[in-house]
């Protein structure tokens, strides 16, 4: 097991480097909006931009990666969100934030698709479940400290997205120095989404699902978070027990839907999620520990709900 880690260290460590800083990076903008009492429809606005931009970038970056393969098309996204972060900091203006985050959500893309396109090359079958569950637990980890540290940072300082960028120029090192031959490239194949939806209709609506969820709390947790009076450590903590929570859980849940029928799992997931979120409505003021112990079961059931 680790000699396999080891064979894939420096794909990984690359995960781990983009995914801290997409974790310091969504955290941080989620405060700072909400600390500088900007509307929830501009924060909204700016977290839909960011994964707007990831779904309509998928074209864009298989195109790229197709004209100049993997390594170069990494390295060039890279270096793209790199300079859109930096540039955030120059404008305070809400409208070209929003375009920015869109474009960094687009450009971002195309550096999972290459990572992940590289491990599915490079893994041998009887491995591939052990490769990407290392993968799994590094964007997990990445995510958990990037949001861990923004406790480390004033929220209406701007300069904590140049640690941001620095995160994504030096997740570049590890795939330039690594002795991995690149994947190969492959024909381009159309993407028909009625196909799919006609073939697989209740994953193409799960998915959706749960993109939705995980969208939501990824951009709204911090502002949800800070409303209900908590300082900046315990919004980090409380978005990094979630995370964590659900990251922990992603073996014992797929061991147990090779046993138990997967759509009822999907289904009785489904209606605890539903029902947990009732008491986070506020009708009840919870305490700090209540709320750790809930929103942990929150991430156990949301982060469980795409692999299901």
């Amino acid at each position: 097991m680790i000699s396999l880690f080891l064979s894939f260290f420096s794909l990984y460590l690359a995960t781990l480097l983009m995914s801290l800083g997409t974790g310091l990076y969504n955290t941080f903008i989620a405060l700072h909006l909400a600390d500088q009492g900007v509307s929830q429809v501009w924060i909204g606005l700016l977290i839909a931009a960011f994964y707007t931009g990831q779904v309509l970038g998928a074209r864009f970056g298989h195109k790229l990666v197709q004209r100049v393969g993997h390594i170069r098309a990494y390295a060039i996204s890279a270096a793209m969100v790199t300079v859109l972060v930096l540039a955030q900091t120059i404008t305070p203006l809400l409208p070209i934030w929003v375009f920015l985050r869109f474009l960094t959500g687009a450009t971002m893309v195309t550096q999972y698709m290459v990572l992940e396109s590289w491990l599915n090359d490079q893994a041998d079958q009887k491995q591939r479940g052990s490769v990407f569950a290392f993968y799994m637990v590094m964007s997990g980890l990445g995510l958990v400290f990037g949001q861990m540290t923004v406790s480390f940072f004033s929220p209406e300082d701007l300069t904590t997205l140049n640690v941001v960028a620095m995160s994504m120029a030096l997740c570049l090192i590890p795939v330039a120095i690594t002795r991995r031959s690149h994947p190969v490239l492959q024909l381009h194949a159309p993407i028909k989404l009625k196909v799919f939806i006609r073939l697989v209709p209740m994953s193409m609506f799960v998915l959706f699902v749960a993109g939705s969820i995980t969208g939501s709390f990824y951009g709204l947790g911090p502002v949800y978070a800070s409303k209900e009076g908590m300082n900046t450590d315990q919004v980090a903590v409380f978005l990094s027990v979630s995370v964590m929570a659900g990251l922990l859980s992603q073996w014992p849940m797929g061991w147990l839907s090779d046993r138990i029928y997967r759509l009822n799992m999907i289904r009785f997931n489904a209606l605890l999620l539903g029902l947990l979120t009732i008491p986070f409505y506020g009708y009840w003021h919870l305490p700090y520990s209540v709320m750790l112990v809930m929103v942990a079961i929150f991430g156990v059931l949301q982060f469980t709900i795409y692999p299901l």
